[in-house]
């Protein structure tokens, strides 16, 4: 066997060696390799039949954009897709040998963040890796929180152009943002492709609480909702305890010149029976049910329920 065999049986010994190495790894599909754009961070592996020292080693771009590779030295990937990167060092094998064949596949994206915040199930950051839109983000942060609201905000960064939808705009820096009607994403009316660095904040729903004497304390949450009634309210709490003084029930709501919670009495007895109108109940109001126990200890409930119903003490009874 001459020495061009041997190393050819060599080089194809290694190659084998490199694809088992690599079969079992997760792999984006092939389409979305052959555009997405490489960039700082991203960590690639080149595999050639032709030069075992370059090959099967996973090499991370650096912050200029560049491979440092063994032989062919400093090759600029930043910028190009895997094919175009493919194409360079083929180039660069060229001034030490015939057809050369190389090829490269993404071992892991680093250089497109995007972060995901607000009312979803996932919040955090993520890489694009390939095309995305909108939608297809949400989705990877695990969809909308169950008290997602109906908007969310967009932002871009200058260098990846304006965001193209209706009521954009941008700063004095380029960066452009606008706010969405979650539904338009939906019914995919509105489905924007999503750039790296973006960032999509998801708003929460505004609540109303139902604490003290009913069966199921705690938020209700309005989603499109300006706000429901008090009779509404007490539904979604499941009605009343068999404790409950409904006759006492009182809505604490926050004025809005002040920023101070007012207290205001409201007889749900009465409204049962169609007695009185039935109250509107607006975002951030809480709706109390005290029990028949004396003033003083209801009063201390009061505090304990708004406490326990919100995880803060919003409300206390001037002393």
């Amino acid at each position: 066997m001459n020495y061009r065999q041997q190393v050819t049986i060599r080089c194809a010994v290694t190659f084998a060696a490199a694809l088992l190495a690599f079969a079992g790894e997760k792999r984006p599909p092939a389409a979305e390799t052959n555009t997405y754009i490489l960039g700082p961070g991203d960590i690639v592996t080149l595999q050639s039949m032709d030069c075992e020292d370059i090959s099967g080693k996973p090499v991370r771009i650096d912050q200029e954009g560049f491979l440092s590779l063994p032989l062919v030295g400093r090759v600029l990937a930043g910028g190009l897709t895997t094919t175009g990167l493919e194409e360079s060092v083929v180039s660069s094998l060229r001034k030490f040998m015939r057809n050369p064949a190389v090829t490269v596949s993404i071992t892991q994206f680093g250089s497109q963040p995007i972060s995901v915040l607000g009312a979803v199930g996932a919040p955090g950051t993520y890489q694009l890796q390939g095309p995305k839109t909108i939608s297809e983000v949400l989705a990877l942060a695990s969809g909308l929180a169950p008290d997602a609201g109906d908007t969310l905000r967009l932002v871009r960064k200058a260098q990846f152009g304006p965001i193209l939808v209706a009521g954009a705009h941008e700063d004095a820096e380029g960066t452009s943002s606008a706010e969405l009607r979650i539904q338009s994403i939906l019914d995919s009316t509105v489905n924007i492709a999503i750039r790296p660095f973006d960032l999509i904040s998801v708003a929460k729903s505004k609540s109303i609480f139902v604490v003290g004497e009913v069966q199921k304390p705690g938020q209700v949450v309005l989603g499109s909702k300006p706000g429901i009634s008090v009779l509404e309210a007490v539904s979604m709490a499941q009605g009343f305890q068999k404790t409950a003084a409904p006759k006492k029930a009182r809505i604490l709501r926050v004025r809005p010149d002040s920023g101070e919670r007012e207290d205001i009495a409201v007889n749900l007895d009465k409204i049962l029976e169609s007695k009185e109108p039935n109250v509107m109940l607006r975002p951030d109001d809480i709706l109390f049910v005290p029990n028949n126990v004396p003033k003083n200890m209801a009063l201390r409930g009061l505090e304990a329920a708004i406490q326990m119903g919100t995880g803060v003490v919003i409300w206390r009874q001037a002393r």
